[in-house]
């Protein structure tokens, strides 16, 4: 199903037929997933919680979510650049910011939710899209779930 939808450009449809389905199973839906770790997120007051709604919204890797400058994110035309890219480099031992996957520039358009999260987060000036230790601290949860 997802192989037919995607040939014919329609994938992401065939992502909801395939939750819909996973979800008349018993398991979770990824909306509800989703829902659940914003929740504990905002309990905690956790730092990561922007860069988890940015990556949920946009479909962006986390190492590109990990890029994002204030500069690169249009407010009122509701879109953003990816221009780099963070990554964990093993044999360096220590994180680096660089090109994308596959270097090139792009961008994204988000939507009304997005957006609104994001203007609240600018004018509340809690985040800032700089390497520091929320960025940093999303990036090492999502290497070690790889691992």
């Amino acid at each position: 199903m997802i192989m037919y939808a995607a040939a014919t450009g329609n994938a992401i449809t065939a992502v909801f037929q395939c939750l819909s389905v996973i979800s008349a199973k018993g398991f979770l839906t990824l909306s509800l997933q989703y829902q659940r770790l914003e929740d504990f997120l905002k309990k905690k007051n956790n730092p990561a919680l922007l860069p988890i709604q940015i990556a949920y919204y946009t479909g962006l890797r986390i190492g590109e979510v990990c890029g994002l400058t204030w500069q690169d994110i249009n407010l009122e035309e509701q879109y953003l650049t990816v221009r780099r890219s963070m990554r964990y480099n093993g044999a360096r031992h220590k994180t680096e910011i660089g090109a994308t996957k596959r270097k090139k520039i792009r961008t994204v358009d988000f939507c009304d939710t997005l957006a609104a999260i994001l203007k609240t987060a600018k004018i509340c000036k809690k985040h800032t899209f700089t390497i520091d230790k929320c960025v940093i601290s999303v990036y090492n949860i999502s290497m070690k779930e790889e691992n």
